[in-house]
């Protein structure tokens, strides 16, 4: 399983999206991507949007606070 360490502060696009197509899916902790957001609803309004930027669609495990990547099915 691909997941970034919780203390990543930057989030690269690119790599997100290689590593969909390597692996067919990439994790991350939801606090990858905090810059900018001021509560948690923002937040994942930003995820959601970085996601279908890049063409992938996201799902997200509450419990734990880790987004999924998936490449969009046609």
């Amino acid at each position: 399983m691909t997941k970034m360490p919780k203390q990543t502060a930057h989030v690269d696009i690119s790599h997100i999206v290689s590593e969909v197509k390597k692996h067919g899916f990439y994790s991350s902790y939801c606090d990858s991507f905090s810059h900018g957001a001021s509560n948690h609803n923002e937040l994942i309004l930003m995820i959601k949007m970085l996601a279908k930027n890049a063409h992938l669609k996201v799902s997200f495990n509450v419990a734990e606070s880790i987004c999924i990547f998936e490449a969009l099915v046609d």
